[in-house]
């Protein structure tokens, strides 16, 4: 409380001073006294309006402020109070990539805090956090900002991959990932697929989420082995286990081997002797593509001079292919 000094006209002026956030009933007792020592006195009751004061501005606790390498999902925490006692708030939340133009994303929640479950790699994002109090009072955050991480995530396959259909030539098959990715079959005839570098692979380099892709050029009746491989647009790779599919049809008949000529006679004169032998035994354990391989002396051609061959060989032993017209 203060006093003036008496004015003309007004006499004393004076001032109250309510503590902060002291609204409510005040009776304060004003008195004068005279020189002669007479007073008067008389009790006033001010009655103070309580005055909504806005709510303090923001501050983040999460992610920092320009944080770096930030991985889904995010979490994103502020910290709001207000200098009016028992107010209660409610909060929005504001993202986007661009720092003019935030997108809300969430309002009216009860606590200063949201999840934002995916986010877009190697991007920039800004953020902002609103405190509204229960008078309608708002008080927006600064924008914070953050990088995220760049996409380390495989396509996940939620779907398949399904054998659709097959005719003689083709076979159609689908599966479905949980992000756009392009579409690979490798193919094979053995179950582990160790031949598949002997077939092209099936590639289609659109990234989509459904996946349908018809396998061509295939021999009819036949077990074919596969597996599925799908990459997203960050290179991040994902391949199923190996499956299989017949074509429909009957498998084609192979065209039997032509007869060797003068099967045994490795040198080439017609005679099977211990010339030839010598040679067979020289080649003996050899398989293609080695330096000491003989074809000739490959007796049952699968690639390999061995065993068999000999027990081919060791009746031939002795046939001269220019006078026995018995000899094969």
């Amino acid at each position: 409380m203060s006093v003036s000094d008496p004015g003309t006209g007004t006499g004393p002026i004076a001032r109250f001073f309510p503590p902060s956030n002291g609204f409510g009933t005040y009776p304060v007792t004003a008195s004068v006294t005279d020189p002669a020592g007479a007073s008067s006195s008389k009790i006033l009751v001010i009655d103070v309006a309580p005055v909504n004061d806005s709510p303090k501005q923001p501050e983040i606790t999460g992610p920092a402020d320009q944080s770096q390498n930030v991985s889904g999902p995010v979490q994103f925490d502020w910290v709001a109070e207000d200098p009016d006692r028992d107010d209660s708030f409610t909060y929005d939340f504001r993202l986007g990539t661009q720092q003019a133009f935030l997108n809300t994303q969430a309002e009216s929640l009860a606590e200063p805090m949201f999840t934002v479950a995916e986010v877009l790699p190697e991007t920039e994002y800004f953020w902002q956090g609103v405190s509204k109090d229960s008078e309608g009072e708002t008080v927006e955050s600064p924008i914070w900002s953050f990088q995220t991480a760049a996409d380390q995530v495989p396509p996940v396959v939620e779907v398949g991959p399904n054998f659709v259909e097959a005719t003689e030539t083709t076979a159609a098959l689908f599966w479905r990932t949980d992000e756009p990715a392009d579409s690979r079959v490798r193919l094979g005839l053995q179950p582990d697929l160790s031949d598949s570098t002997d077939f092209p692979e099936q590639v289609i380099g659109d990234l989509v989420s459904i996946h349908n892709v018809t396998v061509t050029d295939l021999l009819p009746g036949t077990l074919y082995y596969y597996r599925t491989v799908s990459s997203d647009a960050a290179g991040n790779q994902v391949q199923t286990d190996i499956q299989s599919f017949t074509t429909s049809g009957s498998p084609p008949v192979p065209d039997p081997p032509e007869p060797q000529a003068d099967l045994g006679d490795i040198d080439g004169d017609r005679d099977v002797d211990f010339d030839d032998f010598s040679l067979f035994a020289s080649a003996f354990g050899s398989a293609s593509g080695d330096t000491s391989y003989l074809e000739k002396a490959d007796l049952n051609s699968d690639g390999k001079v061995a065993f068999d061959d000999f027990l081919i060989y060791a009746p031939l032993f002795g046939t001269n292919y220019t006078t026995d017209t018995s000899a094969p």
